[in-house]
């Protein structure tokens, strides 16, 4: 068989905009030569991983749209211009829920394409993306091998996808149920299926007893020339990209969603299943006594991960605890920060809080209306209304640190409203791991949560947090932490650079190794010598070095 950019029957059939992207970059190649084609390639590249970007979300969407972290990413990476790096990001994502849920893709042969893990910067696919950022950013040289190498790459991806040829785009383009695959063509078809709507594409199942719908990821237009397919974008008003939230598949969900972002979250549920380890007698005797005095309004709870600090927040809510002073409080709220949540975003806490003010002064729903350059002065408000009304709040938040930063852009973060909070008619008990926040965190008391014995620690919140450290770095944190585990006591720095050199690592730069260490704070336990004041680091459970090797072996 020949090669696909060698067969021009082949080119025009596939989808339309990869095969205009394909036939431009080869009359280029004719006209002026491979060395003239870098922009051509460039944007061949660009339009067959945007459109694989919206098959994978076609085919999301019709098995039910049934992860609901997916969903929010998609919700809020389609609401803007939508990068090709994100576009790979999603069909990578899509393709791994696929098939961790056992699930087919209506186009056959789809999962085929891998996109590499993330960071592996060897793969055909990061190669690609990185000749085209490279372009993009004006860095890149017209070098024929190099032009000619990446050509080539794109073609196999294009070679590895036969179902874009054999299951292709078509369109309804009539009220006469006229039908036009929409390749390179428009060639007519001859049966379309009765569900079709006109100008919204869709492609076939093999068996033509299905279809997956696109719109309105892509429409047709029809304009003085004919028909043409378009992508919609964020700002496109006649197809918004909000109709894909109508479906069926997104649209309970999309409600929700939209009322979480107002603030209308609970958490209580979830906190009080969340740990079985229970609150010991000496912190809540501290957190009970740090409450009941007016003059705190900040207290803070240190703990290491998987040692049970949620059940201090829970705890706000047990009234066999006995934690709070009778009737001071006017509503106890409990609030939990989530890794890649909602909870995450300041403005979704700020509404949160709002709601609950608007509650204890009966005032209507969405009195307080937020916007994003005015946050700090709209919660201002409202808890001057609440001191006017001599009312008091109770605050729990559990993982202050997964606030730190800022939310997809918005303009402030959790930890930045937790600032704003002294003075304010709200008494706010926070949970956070050691050493896990950068910069100043303001407390009136702090209460270090005690170390469990390594049987009782929960290795599942363990394995979460040693995951999120590992990832955000190079192997380097994983190489002290797997030191530290063989270790009898606490080491030095200059201890932990000889282990690792007699490992086999070279290059061994100290400051580096250091800068790991304190990265790896909410693992570790810290002292000083008295004499030296040298700093000495240990694991502050075995279970780190336990869980560390099992997840190695995963």
């Amino acid at each position: 068989m020949k090669r696909l950019f060698e067969d021009p029957d082949r080119i025009t059939k596939l989808p339309r905009p990869i095969a205009l992207a394909v036939q431009e970059m080869l009359v280029e190649i004719d006209v002026s030569g491979e060395h003239t084609t870098a922009d051509e390639t460039v944007n061949l590249i660009e339009e067959v991983f945007s459109h694989l970007g919206r098959v994978w979300v076609a085919e999301y969407l019709k098995q039910g749209a049934f992860d609901e972290n997916f969903n929010r990413n998609l919700f809020e990476t389609l609401g803007r211009n939508v990068s090709i790096g994100q576009w790979i990001s999603m069909s990578r994502i899509i393709r791994s829920l696929f098939q961790e849920s056992g699930r087919a893709t209506l186009m056959s042969g789809l999962e085929e394409q891998d996109y590499g893990e993330q960071g592996d910067e060897e793969h055909p696919v990061a190669q690609l993306i990185s000749y085209r950022n490279s372009f993009s950013h004006g860095s890149m040289s017209a070098v024929v091998d190099d032009i000619r190498k990446h050509r080539q790459l794109i073609e196999e991806v294009l070679m590895n996808l036969p179902c874009l040829i054999d299951q292709p785009l078509q369109v309804v383009v009539d009220n006469n149920g006229t039908c036009l695959e929409a390749n390179g063509l428009w060639e007519h078809v001859k049966k379309s299926p009765s569900s079709a709507i006109p100008l919204q594409p869709y492609v076939q199942s093999k068996d033509k007893e299905d279809i997956l719908e696109f719109y309105p990821l892509l429409y047709v237009a029809q304009t003085d020339e004919g028909f043409e397919l378009q992508h919609t974008t964020a700002k496109n008003t006649q197809h918004p990209v909000s109709k894909l939230f109508e479906r069926e598949a997104l649209r309970v969900w999309y409600e929700r969603y939209e009322r979480e972002r107002q603030g209308h979250l609970d958490f209580n549920e979830d906190l009080g299943k969340k740990t079985s380890i229970e609150i010991t007698k000496q912190v809540s005797e501290q957190l009970r006594e740090a409450i009941a005095d007016r003059s705190k309004n900040l207290i803070l709870i240190r703990a290491y991960p998987g040692c049970g600090k949620t059940a201090a927040i829970a705890g706000l809510i047990d009234s066999k605890l006995k934690l709070l002073p009778k009737d001071r409080f006017a509503e106890v709220a409990l609030y939990e920060v989530k890794m890649n949540h909602l909870s995450q975003s300041g403005m979704t806490f700020a509404n949160f809080l709002l709601r609950k003010i608007e509650k204890v002064l009966q005032l209507e729903e969405g009195y307080y209306k937020l916007k994003a350059d005015s946050v700090v002065e709209k919660l201002d408000e409202a808890f001057e209304d609440l001191s006017v009304a001599n009312k008091e709040i109770l605050l729990g938040i559990e993982d202050l640190h997964l606030g730190q930063s800022l939310y997809r852009g918005e303009p402030v973060s959790v930890l930045d409203l937790y600032r704003k909070l002294p003075g304010k008619p709200v008494t706010v008990v926070s949970t956070v791991l050691f050493g896990s926040v950068a910069g100043p965190l303001f407390f009136d008391e702090v209460i270090d949560w005690p170390v469990v014995e390594a049987n009782s620690v929960e290795k599942e919140d363990l394995a979460t947090v040693i995951k999120s450290l590992l990832d955000s770095s190079f192997t380097l944190r994983q190489e002290v932490l797997k030191v530290l585990s063989i270790q009898s006591g606490a080491v030095d720095c200059f201890t932990v650079c000889d282990a690792l050199e007699g490992n086999g690592h070279e290059n061994i730069f100290e400051p580096a190794v250091e800068r790991a260490l304190c990265d790896l704070k909410p693992l570790l336990s810290v002292e000083r010598e008295a004499e030296t004041r040298i700093r000495k680091w240990q694991l502050y459970s075995s279970k780190v070095g336990e869980t560390l090797k099992e997840m190695e072996n995963l």
